[in-house]
């Protein structure tokens, strides 16, 4: 979940890697790749294929970097990347998100009773639009604002509020057909 302090420490390791210390990009890798790696995959439902992703976007997100004016754009330009990158890959490979075992919840989090609500939430995910398992992922996994997901995604409060609220609509949807498979008929 993104904290205030992680948001600070990541914008001074930016801070550092534009003044040259190639430590501090190490450290800004080893912060923010695995948030990026987790958002692209629920985005596209494959493992190695969001480590690709987001390994491709690190590649022009590092010649971004001395070009970044506020630090704290960086990372909002990070997650559009990685939206664009995985929804290009989806488009290429033409195909529906299947559930990846790595993107399971870890049950020892999770009350006995509550592991079958658990996946069926996760089955229900992989089933939507990739755009809308990004929103529930940055809102509810990342812990952002509205206000900062419009940021990190460049787009209006209202646009991510409307998406937010029909991204919700649809998982809704999506586990009451599951658990009533009559009513989707």
């Amino acid at each position: 979940m993104a904290t205030l302090k992680d948001q600070a420490i990541i914008e001074l390791l930016i801070l550092q890697v534009q003044g040259g210390d190639m430590t501090a990009f190490k450290h800004l890798y080893v912060r923010l790749n695995p948030r990026l790696v987790l958002a692209s995959l629920r985005m596209v439902g494959e493992k190695s294929a969001a480590e690709d992703i987001v390994q491709e976007a690190w590649i022009k997100l590092s010649a971004l970097l001395p070009k970044v004016k506020v630090a704290s754009e960086f990372i909002g330009n990070a997650y559009r990347l990685v939206r664009w990158r995985s929804l290009d890959h989806l488009r290429r490979n033409k195909r529906h998100v299947a559930l990846d075992e790595d993107q399971s919840i870890d049950p020892e989090g999770v009350k006995d009773n509550e592991i079958g609500d658990v996946l069926d939430v996760q089955k229900a995910m992989a089933k939507l639009d990739p755009d809308q398992r990004l929103i529930l992922h940055l809102f509810y996994y990342e812990g952002y604002s509205v206000p900062e997901i419009a940021r990190l995604l460049a787009i209006k409060i209202g646009t991510v509020k409307s998406r937010l609220f029909r991204s919700r609509q649809s998982l809704k949807d999506q586990l009451t057909t599951s658990q009533n498979p009559l009513k989707g008929d």
